[in-house]
């Protein structure tokens, strides 16, 4: 069985290009996305909790049924978008590193 080391060693992506990957405005957007769904979903379920205490009691449960709905898609769609970029991602790199590999050879 191989080392972590040695698999990090001959693993194409590094510290610098990771970084810049994080931070590229696709990845970012969904990131932002995420971010803001789990600030919404439970800011929704507070309003939906404490419903009744303002004058109008419908008018509240569609704000915070609205918030928690937008906020629960958005967490969890930014989740799997991002999981799923990722994955494409990493196994586009590493089709294109196997195809420089067998070139070499």
């Amino acid at each position: 069985m191989t080392d972590a080391e040695d698999i990090l060693d001959d693993s194409p992506a590094e510290f610098d290009s990771s970084f810049a990957y994080a931070l590229h405005g696709e990845m970012r957007r969904l990131l932002v996305v995420t971010v803001l769904g789990t600030v919404l979903y439970p800011f929704g379920l507070q309003i939906l909790s404490e419903r009744g205490e303002i004058y109008l009691p419908v008018l509240d449960l569609l704000f915070g049924l609205a918030l928690t709905v937008v906020g629960a898609a958005f967490l969890f769609g930014g989740i799997v978008a991002v999981l799923f970029k990722t994955i494409v991602d990493a196994n586009t790199v590493a089709g294109q590193t196997t195809d420089e590999g067998s070139e070499k050879k």
